[in-house]
C-alpha cells in the first residue's frame, strides 16, 4: 500500500512540474526514469570493480544538482514564453540530459564488460573524447587567465 502511495506522490510532482513548465508529462517522467536507471547503472559498476562511498555520494550530489540545473532552465524557458519570447527551450534541455545519461548507462555496461553493437560503442567513445577535450581546453585556458 506504502509503494502505492509513493509512487502516486511521486507521479503527482511529475505532472505538476511539467503543467507548470509547460512541458508534456511523460517527458519530464521518462528523464526521471532515465536518472535513476543511471544511479542505478552507477552502483552495480560500484559493486562490480570496487565500491567507493565517496565517489558514490558525489555521484548522488552531482544528479541532484543536474536536477536543480534543468529546473532552472525550465524556469527560464516558462519566463522566456510567459514574456512571448517564443524559443523551446524545454524539450530541448530535457533531451540533452537525457542523451547524457542514456550515454552514462552505456558507458556503465562498457565498463562491465557488456557487449554492445559497435556503432553505439564508437558513439560513446566519440562523445567522451569530444567532452575530455573541451575540458582540457578549458583547463588550458583557466590556466592562461
Amino acid at each position: 500500500m506504502q509503494q502505492k502511495v509513493n509512487e502516486s506522490i511521486f507521479g503527482g510532482i511529475c505532472g505538476l512540474f511539467a503543467y507548470f513548465m509547460g512541458l508534456n508529462w511523460e517527458l519530464i517522467f521518462i528523464w526521471i526514469l532515465i536518472m535513476l536507471l543511471d544511479i542505478l547503472s552507477g552502483i552495480i559498476k560500484g559493486v562490480k570493480i570496487g565500491w567507493n562511498s565517496h565517489k558514490f555520494k558525489t555521484g548522488l550530489l552531482m544528479k541532484a544538482y543536474e536536477g536543480l540545473v534543468v529546473f532552472a532552465l525550465l524556469m527560464l524557458d516558462r519566463a522566456l514564453n510567459i514574456m512571448s519570447i517564443g524559443i523551446a527551450l524545454g524539450s530541448v534541455i530535457i533531451g540533452a540530459f537525457l542523451l547524457i545519461d542514456v550515454l552514462s548507462i552505456i558507458e556503465n555496461g562498457i565498463i562491465l564488460g557488456i557487449r554492445f553493437p559497435k556503432v553505439i560503442t564508437n558513439y560513446v567513445n566519440k562523445a567522451n573524447n569530444i567532452v575530455n577535450d573541451s575540458d582540457r581546453e578549458e583547463d588550458v585556458n583557466e590556466k592562461n587567465d
